[in-house]
């Protein structure tokens, strides 16, 4: 069985427009989620970590694209700029991942002016723009499976891979803060009135952010060997409880973690959380975590940082995760202090350096979907 290497990644966030610059960040102990007031069509005050205009300011000439595809393009950009891979070769494909695309152009107060929203609203037309715009000829893949949307876009490239299909696989995950999303977590009681605490005991809710990565996967090893990273196992599953709510015993997310366990033959050196800080998801991935005989395991989780990023999470914590082996360090769950779930779990709760092999990373979404994929490097 072929092995998957990650070749080039690039994460837009709040703190800046490539991984170097959203790691930095988070080790210094930085914060992207602040309280907003005053936003147009937001007539009360919220908590979120929204990306200023500033970072995407040296980027001209693109109005005919929404800010969904800005964000998306802008993290290939810089992708590209770290390797020598053709985008426009035919042995490269594009697959895109996002919960909500450019739903803001169904509000007319947000819509932009230079932009047909008539089909653009359509996750398949932006995809079919973004691999246009790197002249690509391949048809562009899109995912959309709530929050686990970008983790299973990366189970998509890598079964391409491995098949044969294409040498290389672009896969980039993002979304907006937009009305249409605050206003869904909002009627479902699910934002914090602060600073998100993913797993602590005081935790109200997630803070909402908006961002985009992008990974560069291949067959072939990078030449750069000191910081390879495979993606050597991933399992999904849909356990059917509830169109919103997790299992309370965690068995969709346990299967999928047994998966990985079972296939790879050993017991990883950390956990990535999904950690979004609602009192039944944290609660939910504690109790698979322990079905699963992992709670002597470290537990990172990065949402903390920079809020829920929806399509772009699961591929920021891959990102992240991989960085963390390649310089060995564990960063802590920013706001956690005391447990707020069952199960005795191990939050790292320091920055911590340490010799680190591989990566359990874990995540959950709306409609019962669960997925676990495994990091070595």
């Amino acid at each position: 069985m072929k092995d998957i290497y990650k070749h080039a990644d690039a994460i837009v966030s709040p703190f800046g427009v490539t991984t170097a610059q959203t790691w930095a960040a988070m080790v210094e102990g930085r914060c992207a989620v602040e309280r907003h007031e005053g936003l147009p069509g937001f007539p009360n005050a919220f908590w979120g970590a929204l990306i200023p205009d500033d970072v995407l300011s040296k980027y001209t000439g693109w109005e005919h694209f929404t800010r969904f595809e800005q964000l998306m393009v802008v993290a290939a950009q810089e992708a590209l700029s770290q390797t020598n891979i053709d985008f426009s070769a035919p042995e490269v494909v594009f697959i895109v991942a996002s919960t909500k695309g450019n739903i803001d152009l169904i509000d007319p107060e947000q819509c932009n002016p230079h932009v047909d929203a008539s089909d653009r609203v359509l996750l398949w037309r932006s995809a079919q723009l973004l691999s246009t715009h790197f002249k690509n000829p391949n048809q562009p893949i899109v995912v959309s499976q709530a929050c686990i949307s970008g983790i299973s876009a990366l189970f998509v490239g890598m079964n391409m891979l491995k098949q044969s299909c294409y040498k290389y696989a672009v896969v980039i995950g993002a979304d907006i803060f937009s009305r249409f999303t605050f206003s869904g977590f909002s009627s479902l009681f699910a934002l914090a009135t602060e600073r998100c605490r993913p797993f602590d005991a005081k935790r109200q809710g997630l803070n909402l952010g908006e961002a985009a990565a992008c990974m560069v996967l291949g067959t072939e090893a990078p030449e750069k060997g000191e910081r390879r990273v495979t993606l050597r196992y991933g399992a999904a599953s849909n356990d059917a409880h509830h169109l919103s709510a997790p299992s309370r015993t965690g068995e969709g997310l346990y299967r999928a973690i047994m998966s990985c366990l079972l296939h790879i033959g050993y017991t990883p050196d950390f956990v990535n959380a999904h950690g979004t800080a609602t009192l039944y998801s944290d609660q939910a991935e504690a109790v698979a975590l322990a079905r699963a005989g992992l709670l002597h395991l470290p537990v990172t989780g990065f949402k903390g940082y920079i809020g829920h990023t929806l399509g772009a999470a699961g591929m920021i914590d891959v990102i992240l995760s991989a960085r963390c082996m390649e310089e060995g360090i564990l960063l802590p769950v920013k706001g956690y202090a005391d447990s707020g779930v069952s199960e005795p779990i191990c939050v790292q709760k320091r920055v911590e350096q340490r010799a680190l092999h591989s990566c359990i990373k874990i995540a959950s979404g709306f409609g019962g979907n669960n997925a676990a994929l495994i990091l070595e490097r």
